[in-house]
C-alpha cells in the first residue's frame, strides 16, 4: 500500500509539473492563442437597418441605421474606445436629413469566450430621410460608415535563450498573435555577443482598414496621415523605436530588438509579451433603394 501511495504522489507531481509548463509556454508547437484572425472589432449593418436594395424605401420614409459590433479578440474593448460616424452622401445635409455626428456604443465589447464567441453590441446611428425629389423611378444610395477604435494586440513570441546560432528561432508559431488587424508577422533571432541575443520582428497591418493617428480625419486636411504603433514589452528587451513608437511604412515596419542572456544558463525557451498599441479605422457600406411614389 505504501508503494502505491508513493507511486500516486510521484505521478501527481509530474502531472502538475507538466500542466504548469503548458500554462506558461507553448508545448510542442501548440499556440499561445487558440483563436486567430485579422480583425478585432467586426462591424456590419443590421439586417433591416437599413434594408438592402431588395427591400425598397419611398422618398419620405425614415431610414433607420444600426450597426452590429462584435469583438473578435480576447480582451474586452472598454466603453468609449469605439466610435462610429456616417460618411459619404448620407452625411450630406443637402441630400439627407437626420445624420448624427460621432456615435459611441453604450456598452463594452466583451472579448471572446472559450468557444471563440462574443456578444453582439448594437450602435444606433439614428434615422435619415432623403430630401430631394426623385426624377427617376428608382434611386440607389450607398450608406457608408466609418468605425474607429483603440486597440492593443497582445502578442507573445518565443525566443530560445542561447548563444548557439544553430538553435536560434527563425519563425513564429501559429497562434502567437491573437485576433487583431495589426500583428507581428515575422520573427528572426540571431546570437549576438556571449551575453546577448538579437531578434528582428516585422509589424504589419493585416486587416482591411488602416492605422490612423486621428479618428475621422477630415478629407480636406493636407497633412500626411501617420500610421503610429506603440510597441511595449518587458524592461529586459530593448527595441529600435522612438520612445516606444514606430511609424508603419506602407503598412509594415521591421524593427531590431535585443535582450540579455546568461552565458551560464542559455539553453531554454522563453516567452516574451509584446504589446502593439494603436488606433484603427475601417469602413463599411450598404446599398439601399429609394423608389418614387
Amino acid at each position: 500500500m505504501k508503494v502505491n501511495k508513493y507511486l500516486f504522489t510521484a505521478g501527481l507531481f509530474f502531472m502538475l509539473l507538466f500542466s504548469g509548463c503548458q500554462g506558461n509556454n507553448t508545448v510542442d508547437g501548440i499556440a499561445h492563442y487558440a483563436f486567430t484572425g485579422t480583425d478585432a472589432v467586426d462591424a456590419n449593418f443590421a439586417v433591416d437597418a437599413p434594408s438592402d436594395s431588395s427591400n425598397f424605401y419611398f422618398g419620405q420614409d425614415n431610414i433607420p441605421i444600426e450597426i452590429e459590433l462584435q469583438n473578435k479578440g480576447y480582451e474586452t474593448v472598454p466603453l468609449g474606445k469605439v466610435a462610429l460616424k456616417l460618411k459619404g452622401i448620407v452625411s450630406d445635409s443637402s441630400r439627407f436629413s437626420g445624420a448624427k455626428g460621432v456615435v459611441r456604443p453604450e456598452d463594452d465589447l466583451p472579448g471572446i469566450d472559450s468557444n471563440g464567441e462574443s456578444a453582439i453590441v448594437l450602435a444606433n446611428l439614428g434615422q435619415v430621410k432623403y430630401l430631394l425629389d426623385l426624377v427617376e423611378p428608382v434611386y440607389e444610395a450607398k450608406i457608408e460608415a466609418d468605425i474607429c477604435y483603440d486597440y492593443t494586440t497582445k502578442t507573445k513570441i518565443d525566443l530560445f535563450m542561447t548563444t548557439d546560432p544553430t538553435k536560434a528561432v527563425t519563425t513564429l508559431k501559429v497562434g502567437d498573435n491573437p485576433p487583431a488587424p495589426v500583428q507581428i508577422v515575422s520573427l528572426s533571432e540571431s546570437a549576438g555577443a556571449s551575453n546577448k541575443i538579437i531578434f528582428y520582428i516585422t509589424i504589419q497591418n493585416t486587416g482591411l482598414g488602416e492605422v490612423v493617428d486621428q479618428c475621422f480625419r477630415p478629407e480636406e486636411r493636407g497633412d500626411r496621415k501617420q500610421e503610429i504603433v506603440t510597441v511595449k514589452t518587458e524592461p529586459s528587451v530593448i527595441c529600435d523605436t522612438d520612445a516606444g513608437r514606430i511609424e508603419l511604412r506602407e503598412g509594415q515596419r521591421r524593427i531590431k530588438c535585443e535582450t540579455q542572456v546568461d552565458p551560464k544558463n542559455n539553453n531554454y525557451e522563453k516567452t516574451f509579451p509584446i504589446d502593439l498599441i494603436y488606433t484603427y479605422e475601417k469602413s463599411i457600406s450598404k446599398t439601399i433603394q429609394i423608389n418614387k411614389e
